[in-house]
């Protein structure tokens, strides 16, 4: 379980414990092993090194500044086009794939839209109708397939938690009832909007004023 997994755990399990002192031992748990994680994490991050990912950085906007000025944007705009496209077509695909027996079907298709938001927004000065709301309106979906797996994945630590902890006490697992019911109600909200990430389609790239062509405005 990752530090940030473990974060957004207690973040959601600290308001539970306001209400339900029962939970005060997970959210101890918890705690513990987010203290653990981020003695790792600061280790990994004492040996990162950036120098590496900045010269590719800068190696690729040379490359796309040579082609612009070798008269190559336009087949640079069809790349992009076409892979904007392609990230939105395999969001579909796992958004018909999705099974509501099927938890895993809701977080792949979060996993795919998740990069395609992140690609639309990397890309919004070179796509029409990227607008803050529109890109507010696509964190907000993912963040719908998120809170599933997220809450999904707080119960099978509790679960983990009370095999370990066998003398577990039994307003504990009341409140692991009442989480499972607020997991399939996530779900039925969820299931019901899931084919509205259809308006999140950004295929059209901004034309160049002056060519009539569609090419985009940072390269």
């Amino acid at each position: 379980m990752s530090c940030a997994t473990t974060q957004v755990q207690i973040l959601n399990l600290t308001k539970l414990v306001l209400q339900r002192a029962s939970m005060q031992p997970f959210l101890d748990h918890l705690r513990q092993h987010e203290r653990h994680c981020l003695r790792q994490t600061r280790k990994k991050l004492r040996r990162f090194r950036t120098a590496r990912l900045r010269n590719l950085v800068e190696r690729c906007a040379t490359h796309l500044r040579r082609r612009r000025q070798a008269g190559l944007g336009t087949q640079d705009a069809q790349a992009i086009q076409q892979a904007v496209a392609e990230a939105f077509a395999e969001v579909l695909r796992r958004q018909a794939r999705i099974d509501p027996a099927d938890t895993d079907s809701i977080h792949r298709t979060r996993i795919a839209f998740k990069k395609y938001r992140y690609l639309v927004e990397a890309l919004a000065p070179c796509l029409a109708k990227t607008t803050p709301g529109r890109l507010q309106a696509m964190h907000g979906h993912q963040t719908m397939m998120g809170e599933i797996q997220d809450l999904e994945v707080l119960l099978s630590n509790l679960d983990l938690f009370l095999r370990q902890q066998p003398s577990g006490n039994r307003r504990t697992r009341l409140m692991r009832s009442e989480l499972e019911r607020r997991h399939r109600t996530l779900i039925r909200n969820y299931l019901a909007t899931a084919t509205h990430l259809r308006r999140f389609r950004m295929t059209t790239l901004i034309p160049v004023a002056g060519t009539g062509r569609k090419t985009p405005r940072s390269l």
